[in-house]
């Protein structure tokens, strides 16, 4: 290839496109073949790519003459191609005019591209990104957070086309009537679009021409509602039927009490009528409590607050709770005025939970606690209520700031805690029934509304038991002796073992100090070991006095069961207690003291005597 038609390396600096310049092939060299073309031909106008490095000569056969013909007719073709590639370049790179000012470099098979490594590396890691991890600037628009949109890549909503010439709502406008289409009367409005009154709405327009829809061409005054847009029309509203809508919603607002008749069942609620009006009443507006069966209010007169009003498409939608909730609150500020301390007042369950009840008295809610329904204890309350009972309570405390209020049954009878002192004294001996078992102690029945505790330390004069299930059982009846009654703090204890003589007495005679006493080992302590001495009885021995040696556990030593030999330490009336001892009755153990042997001095004495000499 010719050096002057060598591919140029490109530059980074855009310039515009020129028109190639046309260079002179060098000649040819010359050959011996006779056959070979006249350098005039067009196929020496292509400069061969062997021309590029030279070749020695060499000697050429002659070649027959078909050969000769193939050969030039290829050189001719090659030639001709390469002028028609560069024709064209030359019609490409003309029109410099509509050339961009900056164009970008294409690759192609002569120009090399001028995109480098570091460029492709750099694009394939952008797109290789997630969404999430490329900044704003690099993602697309449809990858883009919405504050990181541009406004021109965001979507805006077509805007609803009007003709300007449609009147605003309520406009009153003269029309003639075109005839019926489509379930709608159309008119013509003069405008750039007709007006229609749906049929189902044209009610007062026929009432007034005998039940029959006007005939073409009748002039008449109707209100604009609104443009329908996918109709391509205005909506109107009969002028007689606006006046009668005015009449009847003109005056109503958000928040006001009307009254209407239940006229039908739908889906989700009720259809209330108000005149010539329809209203909705969803089903959880229709009561304050849930109400299993609706449709009990059918053809009944209610009274309803209008919770949404849309004149425009005469929508009403009200509510019989809000109205019940109004008077509840209206009934309740002026019944808890009449409300005085001990008045006695009739009233309903409408509650239970764990420490009481609450009761309805017509409008007020009142706490009934547990503890104020009856005079025995009272675990939960729906031992004596159920939801629903109508019962009569008795107020016991009021507050008018905080609007609660305080409920007893129990203070309409009699208090059993002012004759019980009467009927069971101090001192005195009946038999009971258990009823309730704790960890401290039993409970017997005195009365229906009175319960006395017997404590666990007056179950038995032998020891103290450490459950009350071990002496006795419910339902089980025993006889106990009343040995206390607080009736301001509503209790009475009662003893079983006071029933009997107390063993205690002259203990202190039949056990002094110092004698020598036999019983058996009852129980096993950490701390000792419990002998019975005496029916009702017991002394204990310490571990410290079980031996005279050091005793890890006291099964170690005695046995529950068996007899041991005890000396009386000491006895204490008051605290119902007695020490023994174990170690005071055993004989004393002389350990003997082994003789300390001198050692042997090891290391020679100075002056030349013996180590193991005898002194």
């Amino acid at each position: 290839m010719n050096e002057n038609n060598a591919p140029k390396e490109p530059t980074h600096t855009p310039t515009p496109a020129t028109t190639p310049v046309d260079t002179a092939p060098e000649p040819a060299t010359p050959t011996p073949d006779p056959a070979t073309p006249d350098p005039a031909t067009p196929a020496a106008e292509t400069p061969a790519p062997a021309a590029e490095t030279p070749t020695p000569e060499v000697s050429t056969p002659v070649t027959a003459p078909a050969e000769a013909a193939q050969t030039e007719s290829a050189q001719t073709e090659s030639a001709q191609t390469e002028s028609a590639q560069t024709e064209s370049a030359q019609t490409e790179a003309a029109p410099t005019e509509a050339a961009p000012q900056n164009p970008a470099p294409v690759a192609t098979a002569e120009t090399p591209s001028t995109t480098t490594p570091d460029d492709k590396s750099q694009n394939n890691a952008s797109q290789d990104k997630k969404p999430q991890d490329r900044k704003p600037q690099d993602r697309k628009p449809q990858d883009r957070k919405p504050q990181d949109r541009k406004p021109q890549d965001r979507k805006v909503r077509p805007e609803k086309k009007q003709p300007a010439d449609v009147p605003p709502f309520g406009a009153l406008l003269t029309v003639k009537v075109k005839g019926i289409q489509d379930g709608f009367l159309m008119f013509d409005a003069g405008l750039s679009v007709p007006a229609a009154l749906s049929l189902a709405n044209a009610g007062a327009i026929a009432n007034a021409n005998n039940n029959e829809p006007p005939a073409e061409g009748t002039q008449m005054a109707v209100v604009v509602d609104r443009y329908d847009e996918s109709r391509k029309f205005i909506r109107v509203l009969a002028k007689e039927e606006e006046e009668e809508l005015t009449e009847i919603l003109g005056t109503v607002r958000a928040g006001d009490i009307i009254e209407g008749r239940v006229s039908g069942l739908i889906k989700g609620g009720l259809e209330v009528k108000f005149e010539t009006i329809r209203g909705f009443m969803p089903a959880s507006h229709v009561n304050t409590s849930r109400m299993k069966d609706i449709s009990v209010l059918l053809n009944e007169v209610i009274k309803c607050e209008v919770i949404e009003l849309d004149r425009r498409n005469k929508k009403i939608l009200v509510s019989r709770k809000n109205v019940q909730e109004r008077e509840r609150k209206d009934a309740r500020k002026n019944l808890i005025l009449t409300i005085k301390v001990g008045d006695v007042r009739k009233g309903r369950i409408i509650n239970l939970t764990e420490y009481g009840a609450f009761v309805d008295m017509g409008g007020v809610h009142g706490l009934l606690h547990v503890s104020d329904m009856r005079w025995a204890p009272v675990a939960k309350a729906e031992e004596v209520v159920s939801v629903g009972d109508e019962i009569e309570v008795k107020v016991l405390r009021v507050n008018t700031e905080r609007r609660r209020v305080s409920l007893g049954m129990k203070q309409l009878t009699p208090d059993p805690w002012k004759s019980v002192a009467e009927k069971f004294p101090v001192d005195s001996v009946s038999k009971f029934e258990i009823v309730k078992l704790a960890e401290f102690g039993a409970f017997a029945k005195i009365t229906d509304d009175i319960n006395g505790l017997i404590p666990l330390s007056e179950m038995s004069w032998n020891r103290r038991p450490m459950k009350a299930d071990e002496v006795v059982k419910v339902g089980q009846e025993i006889e106990a002796k009343v040995i206390g009654i607080d009736t301001k703090r509503h209790r009475l204890s009662l003893s079983i073992r006071q029933t009997g003589d107390d063993p205690w007495k002259g203990v202190e005679e039949r056990f002094e100090p110092g004698k020598t006493v036999t019983g058996k080992v009852s129980r096993l302590l950490d701390f000792g070991a419990i002998v019975e001495l005496e029916g009702g009885i017991e002394g204990m021995i310490h571990i410290s006095e079980l031996d005279q040696h050091r005793v890890n556990k006291p099964g170690d030593v005695v046995t529950i069961g068996g007899d041991v030999e005890t000396k009386v330490l000491g006895v204490d009336l008051g605290k119902r207690k007695i020490s023994l001892s174990r170690k005071a009755l055993l004989e004393p153990v002389v350990a003997a003291t082994p003789a300390v042997q001198k050692k042997k001095r090891t290391k020679p004495l100075r002056g030349g005597l013996d180590a193991h000499f005898d002194w």
